[in-house]
């Protein structure tokens, strides 16, 4: 649970919103998780290889996902590596979310404002190129990797967001000695 994070009961669910009441969030204090991973790899020959992976994730708050991801990596010549990558990620919500609470009734024991307890679908795309560069005959060499992705988020059952739309980029320098 956050403590930041409180959750409107009543209304449209929002603290600030039309909700009656605002409680703090409670998740339960102990999680049980599993995950099963399966994952295949090929080379086509010196420069061409894929990568499929494929996760299956439980826990006992009746939360499950699925996630499967494919890379291509092409080696356009012998320092020089070109990654493409998809990955989709899908998930149903925890037992205890619920976009809005109804008025209570009784005692609620669990309630949740987290968007990522919520059911959702994330797509990931990205391209990641990376180079030696040697810095001497048998001196150490110098990594070069840059990256760039984009990642699309639609929240199936959320109030306030229906989704989020991420580009990001990263560089990085590494010597290897």
């Amino acid at each position: 649970s956050s403590p930041y994070r409180f959750v409107g009961i009543g209304g449209d669910g929002r603290c600030g919103g039309t909700a009656l009441l605002c409680v703090p969030e409670t998740h339960p204090s102990v999680r049980t998780r599993h995950a099963f991973v399966a994952r295949a790899r090929r080379a086509f020959d010196d420069h061409l290889s894929a990568h499929l992976d494929y996760r299956f994730y439980v826990d006992d708050w009746g939360l499950f996902a699925n996630t499967a991801a494919i890379q291509l990596n092409w080696m356009h010549d012998e320092d020089g590596l070109f990654a493409f990558r998809y990955r989709l990620h899908q998930q149903g919500a925890a037992a205890f979310y619920r976009s809005t609470y109804p008025e209570p009734s009784g005692t609620l024991r669990f309630v949740t404002r987290d968007r990522e307890l919520s059911p959702l679908w994330t797509h990931r795309l990205g391209v990641s190129y990376e180079r030696g560069v040697a810095l001497g005959e048998a001196g150490p060499e110098l990594r070069i990797a840059a990256a760039v992705g984009g990642t699309y988020l639609f929240y199936e059952d959320f109030v306030g967001l229906t989704d989020v739309l991420a580009v990001d980029a990263t560089i990085s320098l590494g010597v290897e000695l």
